[in-house]
């Protein structure tokens, strides 16, 4: 649900806080009820030029690794980048079915990752469910890119200037604007 927030009231020690919000037939049926809220600042989704110059990127940095024999994908510079600064969810489960879980999670696309990151005992682990960039909003996407850029910096590939880049991010904001 979307909406924005109208206003904040202090009376003593508690806080009423009031919302606009786009649909009032979501709220409706919980009006009164006791309810765990959650409420963040809304982000456009990340926008295809976005995804377009990260996974162009990407292929330079493989094309760059890719010596000696040794073959690197875009495919894996991606998912190390959606390891290293990537969103995740971690998940608690009894030992024995991460396998269905990676099963069903990876189906998503390239960049839904998990890995087992802790054991708790013999018969309990967490597992960590990356989430693959077409979720992200525009600051988890320009998080990813820099991200990449500094391997590109590293590397000595071309990338955009940073003026180059700014132009392309007011592009994908403008484009996000229009498509939400």
């Amino acid at each position: 649900m979307r909406g924005k927030v109208n206003g904040i009231i202090k009376d003593g020690k508690e806080y009423y806080i009031t919302f606009r919000v786009d649909d009032v037939a979501e709220v409706e049926p919980i009006q009164g009820a006791e309810c765990d809220i959650k409420v963040t600042k809304h982000r456009e989704k990340r926008s295809l030029n976005a995804n377009r110059y990260l996974w162009e990127l990407c292929g330079r940095i493989a094309t760059a690794l890719s010596q000696d024999g040794e073959i690197f994908t875009k495919e894996e510079v991606y998912r190390n980048a959606v390891r290293e600064v990537g969103i995740y969810e971690d998940t608690p489960m009894i030992y024995g079915y991460q396998d269905r879980l990676r099963q069903a999670w990876e189906q998503h696309g390239t960049g839904w990752i998990t890995e087992i990151v802790d054991y708790y005992g013999e018969d309990a682990v967490l597992v960590r469910c990356y989430i693959g960039t077409s979720q992200y909003n525009s600051a988890q996407m320009s998080r990813i890119i820099d991200y990449i850029v500094q391997d590109c910096e590293a590397l000595n590939i071309p990338h955009l200037t940073p003026e180059e880049e700014a132009n392309l991010i007011s592009l994908w904001k403008s484009e996000g604007k229009k498509n939400g």
